[in-house]
């Protein structure tokens, strides 16, 4: 044995799993209680949709940062847990589709040294390790492996939450549509967590919503504005650029909206291959029904500023960017701030 003294660590790995940790359900045995064989049991009013009862110790709506770390925390602390998101991968804003990068504790690089602890931190360094190259897909598989990875979660993906059994003021079950596998869940759980972002669990439990600004005065908070308003947070998408060695040249679509270098003054451009994804449309009262129902609209915003940038790439190099991506799924944005404004498209 002095060949293995130090820090080696020996493994027999003949018996099996290790005691006292259970291993993670196969993939066939997630798929039979998402949806099992011979359950034909139908909802009124959906003929075509296949009910499937699931019950849990804590309901996690929403897969964006906050819902994975609920999630993870809560099974590892021994808790069964559903998690449900919208989308067909975790991550939210920070995922593939709306690209946000976790930011926050350094502020942007301002504060050296800062970082966020805890899951999102543990999160950050398999990244580094893993992804040193930056694929924002891998990132998503991250997610997605750290998830399903845990034998205590139960993950139901393009599945949405939309509608709350109440009794005596306490959510007793909720329904989860899954259209693409015809199947609507039926939820009991022991707790719920609204991690939506849009607060739909809230809204159809009945909770009291506050929407916009309130005034200063409500809570006593000194940033806040003097009057309240009832606006929200603009939609954004992010554009990238790409050195193709090579002049590129892009003609914006007819619909694209015309942006002015004027209109940045506030924002200087400090890299076109990161791109931004500070250009928001929208920011009045219902987003809902009008932000997130015309994703477009923030498109012909991305090539609005696509085709300023071609309009005033005056360095040689500049002419060889071409886009890179032109995201279409719209990520809600932090509200401008008056001290420092940025770009905001009104309808």
């Amino acid at each position: 044995m002095g060949a293995f003294a130090g820090y080696s660590l020996i493994i027999n790995a003949s018996g099996g799993a290790v005691s006292g940790e259970p291993p993670a359900p196969s993939p066939g045995d997630r798929m039979d209680a998402l949806s099992p064989p011979d359950q034909e049991t139908r909802l009124a009013g959906e003929p075509h949709m296949r009910r499937v009862d699931l019950s849990c110790d804590f309901l996690v709506a929403g897969g964006g940062m906050a819902g994975v770390c609920a999630a993870l925390a809560a099974a590892r602390n021994g808790a069964s847990v559903v998690l449900v998101q919208d989308r067909s991968r975790l991550g939210g804003n920070a995922s593939s589709e709306v690209r946000m990068h976790i930011v926050g504790a350094d502020h942007h690089g301002s504060r050296p040294g800062w970082r966020e602890g805890g899951l999102i931190e543990e999160l950050r360094l398999d990244d580094a390790v893993n992804n040193p190259h930056w694929s924002w897909e891998l990132w998503d598989f991250l997610l997605y492996d750290k998830v399903v990875s845990e034998a205590n979660i139960t993950l139901l993906l393009d599945s949405t939450l939309y509608s709350a059994h109440m009794r005596d003021g306490q959510i007793e079950s909720v329904l989860v549509r899954c259209d693409k596998t015809e199947h609507i869940y039926r939820v009991t759980a022991r707790l719920y967590a609204d991690c939506t972002g849009d607060c739909r669990l809230g809204l159809e439990a009945g909770a009291t919503i506050r929407t916009g600004q309130e005034a200063r005065g409500t809570f006593d908070e000194s940033l806040a504005p003097e009057e309240p308003s009832s606006g929200t947070l603009g939609s954004s998408i992010l554009f990238t650029s790409k050195d193709y060695g090579r002049p590129i040249a892009f003609r914006p679509p007819a619909w694209a909206r015309k942006i002015t270098a004027d209109q940045l003054r506030h924002r200087p451009i400090g890299s076109w291959e990161y791109g931004y994804w500070w250009i928001e449309w929208g920011g009045g009262p219902g987003p809902y029904s009008r932000q997130r129902a015309h994703p477009p609209r923030a498109a012909c915003h991305c090539h609005g500023r696509v085709g300023l940038h071609q309009e005033f790439r005056r360095p040689p190099r500049q002419r060889e960017l071409g886009n890179g991506l032109g995201g279409h799924d719209p990520g809600k944005t932090v509200e401008p701030s008056p001290r420092r404004p940025l770009y905001s498209a009104a309808e």
